[in-house]
């Protein structure tokens, strides 16, 4: 079962103000190096909202949202061809007056299905360009 991280920050969203974190990695790669190949991810997200009163009479951890909606959310990838790739931990991130909440996961193709999506590069996400503009 994958543990779920809670995060705290601010990040403005459809007027809701949301939590969030920033996360940093040691890499002796730079972004430039970036090729393109290797697998295919997909980083899926889902909103949820919240019952005030539940949550005020018994609040449940993180760990125990996230259990929570993991099949639906298993149900939903796998109609889509994906599985959670769990190497990738979900992020659980609330809005600031706790009345949503998105869970974050990451997903990979099933063993019967590809993606035939183009993906980005790290370079591209942030530089802005597609592989095809030279610009």
């Amino acid at each position: 079962m994958a543990k779920i991280n809670t995060t705290p920050g601010n990040i403005i969203e459809d007027k809701e103000t949301w939590e969030s974190e920033e996360i940093e990695a040691v890499s002796n790669t730079k972004l430039e190096d970036d090729d393109g190949t290797g697998n295919k991810y997909i980083l899926r997200m889902f909103q949820f909202g919240i019952n005030p009163e539940a949550f005020k009479n018994n609040p449940p951890t993180p760990q125990q949202i996230f259990n929570s909606h993991l099949k639906g959310i298993e149900a939903m990838l796998w109609a889509d061809g994906l599985e959670i790739f769990y190497e990738v931990e979900p992020r659980l991130v609330f809005s600031k007056r706790k009345t949503h909440y998105q869970i974050f996961v990451t997903a990979k193709a099933n063993k019967s299905n590809l993606i035939l999506q183009d993906s980005s590069t790290l370079k591209e996400l942030t530089h802005g360009k597609s592989r095809g503009n030279k610009n």
